[in-house]
């Protein structure tokens, strides 16, 4: 049976509340599932932006030609982010030099979600956290989900784009970090 013809068995009343549930349920699964996601086109150069860091400065994508920069999307309530941020802690502690930045941006609404996960990290993240509450720089990224990491070589292109993060993608991240490393500038 369709879900149409399930909403169909419903009084009209019933109708439209049981046709918001099913959007609401399809938005989340969506949402939920790790997939290569379509925020930004690979081969495309990278959105440019300025963003307000956590200390209250500013930066600029633009800034960072020349460098291997990863985008991480990421929200306090994401289980997901949980995992990926210490990992992204590690990588960058471990492979971190003048030719690599990770930016972690965060879309919490209200900087107090963001200051509580941050604290709750074992590390504290060695790179800058810029704040997106109203969702500017997410928006231009066209996010489908959290964490949406973003791959930039160091021409400003997106080489990659992941959305969601289980524990195998440590290892695809890790390799596609070292392979844009490894390239020629």
């Amino acid at each position: 049976m369709t879900s149409s013809q399930l909403i169909d068995m419903f009084s009209p009343i019933m109708r439209s509340a049981a046709l918001r549930l099913a959007l609401v349920s399809s938005a989340f699964v969506l949402l939920a599932s790790p997939r290569i996601a379509a925020a930004q086109t690979v081969g495309e150069s990278a959105n440019q932006f300025v963003g307000e860091t956590r200390e209250g400065g500013s930066l600029s994508l633009n800034d960072l030609k020349g460098k291997v920069v990863i985008l991480d999307f990421w929200a306090s309530w994401c289980g997901p982010c949980r995992e990926e941020m210490p990992f992204l802690i590690d990588t960058y502690l471990e492979l971190g030099n003048d030719d690599l930045e990770i930016l972690g941006i965060n879309v919490d609404e209200k900087t107090k979600y963001m200051d509580s996960f941050l604290d709750e990290l074992d590390l504290k993240p060695p790179f800058p956290i810029l704040m997106d509450p109203k969702g500017k720089i997410a928006a231009d990224y066209k996010l489908e989900g959290m964490p949406t990491t973003v791959f930039i070589d160091r021409k400003g292109i997106v080489q990659y784009v992941h959305s969601g993060f289980v524990s195998k993608d440590k290892k695809i991240y890790r390799d596609k970090i070292v392979e844009l490393l490894s390239a020629d500038s």
